[in-house]
């Protein structure tokens, strides 16, 4: 992986932060091993002060595989969008694994997938 986000993953979070926020952030996170990054973007909801917005930057460069209609498959690489009230801020914590899930497990993410583990691993850091 990168060490630095490419040009292409800058401009990608500055076009979606200019769609979704205002005042974007943005955060690298390393799995344990530190061998692995998720880049996360943060920004205020320009409607709604107590929300705020996160996205995954450049896991869209980690192949998606998802099953189509006659069963076959496409890699279809996706970004995560997550938002929540200000006071949580376990979102980007959230997203990070979800990407760490997808890029070292090799989870693919489907439209009406959960990640039932990943949402057991979450409450039991919440308790």
């Amino acid at each position: 992986m990168f060490e630095k986000k490419s040009i292409e993953n800058s401009n990608l979070a500055q076009y979606i932060t200019a769609i979704v926020g205002v005042n974007e952030n943005i955060e690298r996170h390393w799995d344990e091993a530190k061998v692995n990054f998720v880049d996360i973007f943060t920004c205020d909801d320009p409607n709604y002060p107590n929300i705020k917005i996160s996205g995954t930057i450049g896991l869209s460069d980690h192949s998606n595989r998802i099953e189509m209609e006659d069963g076959n498959f496409q890699n279809i690489p996706i970004e995560l969008l997550i938002s929540g009230y200000n006071e949580f801020d376990m979102l980007s914590n959230i997203l990070s694994t979800a990407g760490f899930y997808i890029i070292k497990k090799e989870w693919d993410c489907q439209p009406g997938e959960s990640f039932c583990e990943l949402l057991t691993c979450i409450m039991k850091i919440q308790k």
